[in-house]
């Protein structure tokens, strides 16, 4: 389910089947961006594989397809 929105997508809530683990999944549509903001989110994404810090959420994979970006962080629940 939909836990947060952003300027290029929204966040979901999800579960690893590979590890029985909640996940955050940013989704960021790439319809309609331009190939050089394509490139900046990719660059994002290699400078948030490379955080390695105990209030910085870690980084678990990414996919992409034709139209869609989908980047796969730790879940942090506050209550």
């Amino acid at each position: 389910y939909c836990i947060g929105r952003g300027c290029f997508g929204l966040v979901y809530h999800a579960l690893n089947l590979n590890t029985s683990q909640m996940v955050a999944v940013k989704r960021i549509r790439l319809e309609g961006l331009s190939e050089d903001d394509v490139k900046q989110l990719m660059r994002e994404v290699d400078v948030v594989k490379s955080l390695r810090h105990p209030s910085i959420v870690k980084y678990e994979g990414m996919s992409r397809d034709s139209d869609t970006l989908n980047i796969v962080l730790e879940c942090v629940i506050f209550s």
